[in-house]
């Protein structure tokens, strides 16, 4: 992994630390809201759940149209539809609502998953092992400070406030993704990245 496709690695995990701190800011006020709504008990553990049960899923099929369609398309795709499904929550009047909503930003980030596991691989070059662990490492950065930022959001602003910040972030990390990162390239059948040249 030479400099420059160590940058677009860096690039990469920027805006998936993005992507993924956005999506996790919501996950302290979902039993809130989720209550509000008239869930209880089993019916809570429900909206938590759908998000992960569809996310595993469908992630066996989803890779195929990243392949298909391009790593970065699919990873914008899905990731603005995920965060408008998030947004949608927050208009729900029905905790049965909340879940078909969770389920279907679940099935979006399956899109997105497959995707920029493959755009890692193939912008690292040789040194997949050292790129791969920078990506996990956003990853769980992300895990760790969204549901932290998503708390003070709710306790200082509103319990929806981090619905809307989680669509805000979602659109800045596509923005990351698209203007960027570049797309790897295929050439007479060998995989080739811009900035391998």
């Amino acid at each position: 992994m030479d400099t420059r496709g160590g940058m677009a690695i860096y690039l990469l995990c920027l805006a998936t630390f993005v992507t993924y701190l956005s999506a996790n800011l919501i996950t302290p006020v979902l039993p809130i809201l989720a209550a509000q709504l008239g869930a209880k008990d089993l019916s809570l553990a429900s909206v938590s759940g759908a998000y992960m049960v569809f996310l595993s899923m469908f992630q066996i099929f989803t890779g195929a149209f990243a392949d298909r369609f391009g790593r970065r398309r699919i990873i914008a795709l899905g990731s603005f539809i995920a965060a408008f499904s998030s947004v949608l929550c927050v208009f729900a009047i029905s905790w049965e609502q909340l879940v078909i909503l969770r389920a279907f930003g679940g099935i979006a980030d399956a899109f997105t998953g497959p995707a920029l596991l493959a755009l890692v691989a193939e912008l690292s070059g040789a040194r997949k092992g050292r790129a791969m662990g920078v990506f996990r490492s956003s990853q769980g950065l992300s895990l760790i400070a969204g549901p932290m930022i998503g708390g003070g959001l709710a306790y200082f602003f509103s319990a929806y406030a981090p619905f809307f910040a989680d669509f805000a972030l979602t659109l800045l990390g596509i923005a990351i993704f698209l203007l960027l990162v570049p797309e790897a390239q295929r050439r007479r059948g060998v995989l080739s990245s811009p900035y391998s040249r």
